[in-house]
């Protein structure tokens, strides 16, 4: 039984087109492709021997209904398998009534919802070669948060046997802090820098029924953040891991350069291993699977788990040996510092800001350090803060700064325009991101935060990194010998 061409497949990309890019990122919102669904399909439905006609199926995130078209063709496929004929009355009332009590979907966007209703009807008819009741369908796709306070109810029940999808990838950073806060009192998976997507798992783990399964579609960087540690600890916790698909690139999704991976759980369940699938997208033939292997179930509770061949753990095992991992030797490892306007804060040094000499630093950026070295770009930032006792900094009080408050009064509309002053209600002249101490002054290690090589330097203690490089202040041990060790093979 071969699937017919979807009309509405056409349609739901050409409405994810329109929407403006900003409000795709802002909501996460990406197509998936008919490969990756049938690829995330397969996996779920194989680690389980119930029948997919009795499963109830959600996709927490339906979108336009790729998840959802796709599972309605397979129910018809089964169906065609049992000996239903769908040219009686009876094979076509079975047909939809599998469907309706089967097939269900949620989603923030009414237009995608409705899009997504479509679809299955326009399948329902083709597979049928008949017209179908105009309302069948309408309540099985729900325009709902799914991480809102109002719990998912179809047909009286709220739990679901498979939930399935590729939920929103959305970061801390576009979230405003009303709705932060609001999410980490709903979530206990709601730590540090969140993506939505973690508390994707946490809501359907909530959902499933006892042996209930999860697929989704994610970054792989949950598996082993800082910031994931209660999402691990919280899965170990309440379910089985079953399979995990990870992906060598991030050429899986078109326009959202992520490096994904596919996560397969059991509500419940006692499983010993992990089946680990190593996959990459091939032109012409799709998602290629390059290698299997089964890994043991992680049991250090929200510890990172480092999955990979156990041939090769054992390898990385025997390099590491007892050597101390790099965060023991470090007060700290991060991102340099961003504005939201480099534009404005950041200025060659010649003829420089014309703001008061004690608000500027000498700026460096990833492009700027190689190994062991730094060519100073002669650029400063405009750092809008005071340092009191012990480092502390506060942001200024404009009235004591007089030039600086003539150069950014300029420009307010702009700074006014940032995400971080409309959404986390920053004070407009404050930075992107927090200043926790005047970085410039402390001796570090700088690193790009993209390079092909290793190119990792000293600065006694002189820049001020911008967000293209990272910063490791060093404790424990002498910062030459840890670049060093950092630049060699």
């Amino acid at each position: 039984m071969g699937q017919p061409e979807s009309p509405a497949s056409l349609e739901s990309i050409a409405y994810l087109e329109a929407v403006p890019l900003a409000e795709r990122r802002k909501e996460g919102l990406v197509y998936t492709p008919r490969r990756l669904v049938d690829f995330i399909l397969d996996l779920a439905l194989d680690v389980t021997t119930q029948p997919i006609e009795s499963t109830r199926i959600l996709d927490p995130a339906s979108g336009s209904g790729a998840f959802l078209e796709q599972i309605t063709f397979r129910l018809a496929r089964r169906l065609v398998e049992k000996g239903v004929d769908f040219s009686v009355p009876a094979g076509s009332g079975a047909l939809l009534g599998t469907i309706e009590a089967c097939v269900f979907g949620c989603d923030k966007d009414p237009n995608a919802c409705a899009i997504a209703r479509r679809s299955i009807r326009d399948l329902a008819g083709r597979l049928l070669g008949s017209p179908i009741p105009p309302k069948f369908f309408d309540s099985n796709v729900q325009v709902k948060d799914y991480l809102g306070v109002d719990k998912l109810h179809f047909n009286g029940d709220s739990r679901f046997d498979l939930i399935v999808g590729n939920p929103p990838y959305v970061t801390t950073s576009r979230l405003s802090t009303a709705h932060k806060n609001e999410l980490r009192d709903l979530f206990s998976s709601a730590n540090g820098r969140v993506d939505l997507y973690a508390l994707f798992f946490e809501r359907s783990l909530q959902l499933l029924a006892p042996g209930g399964r999860l697929a989704l579609i994610t970054p792989n960087k949950f598996l082993t953040s800082e910031s994931a540690r209660p999402l691990r600890r919280l899965i170990l916790q309440m379910s089985c891991v079953n399979v995990i698909a990870i992906f060598r690139s991030h050429r899986v999704f078109g326009g959202a350069a992520t490096v994904p991976c596919v996560t397969v759980l059991e509500r419940g369940g006692n499983a010993q291993a992990i089946n680990l699938l190593e996959c990459d997208v091939s032109q012409g033939k799709g998602i290629v699977v390059v290698s299997k292997s089964q890994v043991d179930c992680p049991r250090q509770d929200g510890e990172p788990w480092f999955l990979a061949d156990p041939r090769l753990l054992e390898v990385a095992q025997l390099i590491r040996g007892t050597h101390a991992h790099l965060r023991a030797l470090t007060r700290r490892i991060s991102s340099g510092m961003a504005t939201g306007r480099d534009g404005l804060f950041v200025a060659p040094c010649s003829p420089g800001l014309d703001v008061e000499p004690e608000l500027k630093r000498p700026a460096v950026r990833g492009q700027d350090i190689l190994p062991f070295q730094i060519c100073d770009p002669k650029l400063e930032i405009l750092i809008p803060y005071v340092h009191g006792a012990n480092n502390k900094p506060t942001l200024i009080d404009m009235n004591d700064f007089p030039k600086a408050v003539a150069y950014l009064e300029t420009f307010r509309g702009e700074l006014e325009a940032r995400h971080c002053v409309r959404e986390w209600k920053k004070t407009w002249y404050d930075l992107h991101d927090p200043w926790l101490e005047d970085i410039t002054s402390v001796p570090k290690i700088l690193v790009p935060d993209i390079a092909r090589s290793n190119r990792f330097a000293l600065d006694t203690g002189y820049f001020c990194p911008l967000d293209s490089a990272y910063y490791i202040i060093p404790v424990g041990v002498h910062p030459e010998y840890l670049v060093a060790v950092l630049n060699s093979k």
